[in-house]
């Protein structure tokens, strides 16, 4: 109808695109906090030398230890500039989308990915799945950022995922958080978050080492798949590493097709390295 139409013509970033279009540089609050060291992120995806001038005077000014940039990697003289002054590359981001505008009803064989049938049961977390929520993504984001910077100790990188994982369990970064269980045993997990009424999107995704090759992950994205289409969502939204080639296969698998490339980029103002 046109209702529907009309809503899917509006992704409701509106905000966000302007505090990208008129921002230039700002400092990450949470992230300064959790890592103990000051950082900044620099809003624009296309730099220009006038640009990177503000920016590196401004975190002079502000005593940032570390500058992110995520980089529009289609745009040469920004990949240029940013290798130019110093900006150390970390990471290919790749986002993934599955479009659902056409879909009316969630047929098994169209969106659901068909799976071998294991005994295995998707639920949501409860509190007591915590400690092993916590190990399993310490294990399992090797492909992250932070640990190809090198910058950031391994004990802290291993933290921030776990953090993240029961803080979602607990609502506060995600909506929901699925686990996979076989035999009374939590296999894996996904989290999922409806970001706008149009635009659902799927956070942390992790697989217990003792059940990798079981198409537990296949499981999980069906299930967020399933829980976002039934919130009314006509997108579905995740981000991976250009590293992480199981995680693109995974959601290439489920259907989703690659959106945006782009590069990470960190600029550190001190020369700190932990091996």
């Amino acid at each position: 109808n046109v209702a529907s139409i009309g809503r899917n013509l509006i992704d409701g970033f509106g905000n966000n695109r302007v505090s990208e279009l008129i921002g230039i540089l700002n400092t990450l609050k949470w992230d300064t906090k959790f890592f103990g060291t000051n950082i900044a992120y620099l809003y624009p995806k296309k730099i220009r030398k006038n640009i990177v001038h503000f920016a590196l005077k401004k975190c002079k000014e502000d005593n940032i230890d570390c500058l992110y940039y995520l980089c529009n990697c289609h745009d040469p003289e920004s990949v240029r500039l940013a290798e130019k002054y110093g900006f150390h590359f970390v990471d290919i981001r790749i986002t993934f989308d599955l479009d659902l505008k056409h879909v009316n009803s969630l047929d098994e064989k169209k969106i659901v990915t068909p799976v071998k049938k294991v005994k295995l049961i998707i639920r949501t977390n409860k509190k007591e799945d915590e400690p092993v929520l916590e190990k399993i993504a310490q294990e399992s984001y090797i492909h992250s950022r932070y640990l190809f910077d090198r910058h950031f100790p391994v004990e802290v990188y291993k933290k921030f995922y776990a953090d993240w994982i029961k803080k979602s369990a607990r609502g506060k970064y995600d909506d929901i958080v699925m686990v996979a269980e076989i035999k009374g045993k939590v296999a894996g997990y996904i989290s999922c978050k409806l970001r706008t009424p149009n635009l659902g999107s799927i956070g942390l995704v992790g697989v217990g080492k003792d059940f990798a090759g079981k198409k537990v992950g296949t499981h999980l994205v069906n299930a967020a798949i399933k829980w976002l289409f039934e919130k009314g969502v006509s997108k579905i939204r995740v981000v991976t590493q250009g590293r992480n080639i199981p995680a693109q296969r995974l959601y290439q698998s489920c259907g989703f097709k690659t959106a945006i490339t782009e590069l990470w980029y960190h600029k550190w103002f001190k020369k700190e390295y932990h091996i």
